[in-house]
């Protein structure tokens, strides 16, 4: 196998050199040309010369598909790419000496490079020719400018070679790359209705004198029905009665006189509805990644089943809440592009349905889906609504309805006004974890029992925070940088205890950080 293997390449220039030695065993010593070799690099379809300081008496390639060498002159050789490779030339001389080249044969990426640099400036990407791939490596400005770079280079392929070169990104985002998303879903709903109806009878002794009826509306109809076996003929019967008359839900005032066989059912109503939402979800992720979360909850819809048997339901689960999904990308220029879609929704038992299988509340919905681009820290209200909607209706009956102080009586009049104001603010941020001592106090942190005076004789629920003396107010060593760092101290305890400090905003925080403070340390001492 070893002298197949040196046969084969004692051609293609490695020098063999054969000895016997002492005892007769044959031994060889292999000369490996790529440890001296000179590299020269050269792109499909385009040419290198390679002039030598003597005169060559033969030169090969050890790959002739990946280049063609043209001799032109006794000390120059145009070398060609034409296949993606890496191979070898070797050069004798006269003198039998020989010399090795080790040609790497890639795509010509300088123009694609330069498109690069003018597409991104500040940024160090740049492609590289691996193998006759394209490689994408560096910092950009932000994830667009990575895809626009993607796309580009596909462009600059070969044609006719898509199916053998491929376009590895390799790009890194500079900056951070985490949005933090902060939602104001604001709604104010005022509703108005004025109502005003009577529905009444008048009669006399009995109702052979004549009665009178008004059921104009249906607020409280009159019931009115013949006596059982009464004989209309026989004088002096009485052909009609007026039944037990229940008084409706819709009577909100009910006037009678048993005597004179007067009653009145009034419904006269003047009501006001006043409904707020003030929701703020706040939700991060990182760019391109989708978030979403829900706070509310879901309830049960009885849903019955065709084809099953008498009865037989199955439940369906609603959800309801606040309702937030969005996707950011970070852009260039600290520019985030937003892709957000905020839902709030609640149960609306006035427009339910009842149903076989019982009651099934309806649901009010304010929802919003788009994308917008704006800076991060700024504000853009995404949604707004403005309705106003008024509905009266007016019933009487003809003529009496037109009386001047009698026509109420039979008039009914239902006049409604309803006006809801929403707006759907969003504010995208860039953002970075927090410092230990950014981290704000939780929900419930300084939580603590009572105790059984303050339980059972004062009936308070929380206990009362211990007071905690200031250490600003404390009294001072006579040494001053001591002094002086107690007080940056106590500083610092006050900044991380404050309940409204909220910090989201990265290593950085907020003014008065801890930096900020050592600083004025350094610099006092």
């Amino acid at each position: 196998m070893l002298l197949a293997a040196c046969g084969a390449l004692s051609p293609g220039g490695l020098a063999l050199a054969q000895t016997e030695g002492d005892n007769g065993e044959f031994t060889a010593h292999v000369t490996d040309p790529k440890g001296f070799a000179q590299p020269v690099a050269v792109a499909v379809g385009r040419q290198i010369i390679i002039e030598t300081s003597q005169p060559a008496e033969r030169v090969e390639a050890t790959n002739a598909d990946i280049v063609r060498l043209d001799p032109l002159t006794d000390t120059k050789l145009l070398v060609t790419g034409q296949d993606y490779g890496i191979t070898q030339v070797m050069v004798w001389t006269a003198d039998g000496k020989q010399h090795v080249f080790e040609v790497t044969v890639e795509l010509d990426l300088e123009m694609l490079n330069t498109q690069i640099k003018r597409l991104d400036p500040q940024s160090d990407a740049q492609a590289l020719s691996v193998l006759g791939n394209v490689m994408l490596i560096g910092n950009v400005s932000g994830a667009d400018v990575a895809e626009q770079i993607h796309r580009m280079a596909t462009m600059f392929i070969p044609r006719g070679a898509v199916a053998e070169i491929r376009v590895e990104n390799l790009l890194r985002i500079a900056g951070e790359q985490q949005v933090h998303l902060k939602v104001i879903v604001a709604e104010v709903s005022r509703t108005a209705i004025r109502r005003l109806g009577v529905n009444g009878f008048l009669a006399g002794e009995n109702f052979r004198d004549g009665f009178l009826v008004n059921n104009l509306g249906g607020l409280n109809p009159t019931n009115i029905q013949p006596v059982a076996g009464t004989n209309l003929r026989t004088p002096n019967a009485i052909p009609f009665t007026l039944g037990d008359i229940p008084i409706g839900p819709q009577s909100v005032l009910t006037l009678g006189f048993p005597r004179a066989n007067l009653e009145l059912f009034i419904r006269a109503m003047a009501d006001n509805q006043l409904s707020t939402i003030l929701a703020e979800p706040t939700l991060v992720s990182v760019s391109g990644e989708s978030a979403f979360f829900l706070v509310g909850g879901e309830f049960p819809v009885p849903i019955p089943q065709g084809g099953s048997s008498a009865g037989a339901i199955t439940i369906e689960y609603k959800e309801f809440g606040v309702n937030l999904e969005f996707t950011p990308l970070v852009l260039p220029d600290q520019r985030i592009r937003l892709t957000v879609a905020p839902e709030i929704s609640a149960r609306d038992e006035t427009r339910g349905l009842t149903t076989a299988s019982g009651f099934v509340p309806a649901i009010t919905t304010r929802r919003v889906q788009t994308t917008v681009e704006l800076e991060g820290g700024s504000t853009i209200a995404i949604a707004g609504l403005l309705q106003d909607e008024v509905r009266g209706v007016s019933s009487q009956i003809p003529g009496l309805g037109d009386l001047p102080i009698l026509g109420p009586l039979f008039r009914s009049v239902d006049y409604q006004r309803q006006r809801t104001e929403l707006v759907i603010l969003v504010t995208p941020e860039i953002v970075s974890a927090m410092m230990p001592n950014q981290v704000p106090e939780l929900p419930g942190t300084d939580l603590r029992d009572p105790s059984d005076l303050e339980l059972y004789f004062l009936g308070v629920l929380e206990g009362a925070e211990p007071e905690v003396e200031d250490s600003m107010d404390a009294e001072f060593p006579e040494d001053e940088a001591l002094a002086e760092d107690l007080e940056l101290a106590g500083r610092r305890a006050r900044w991380r205890s404050e309940p409204d400090q909220l910090s989201l905003h990265g290593p950085w925080g907020p003014a008065g950080s801890d930096d900020d403070l050592d600083t004025v340390a350094r610099e006092r001492r």
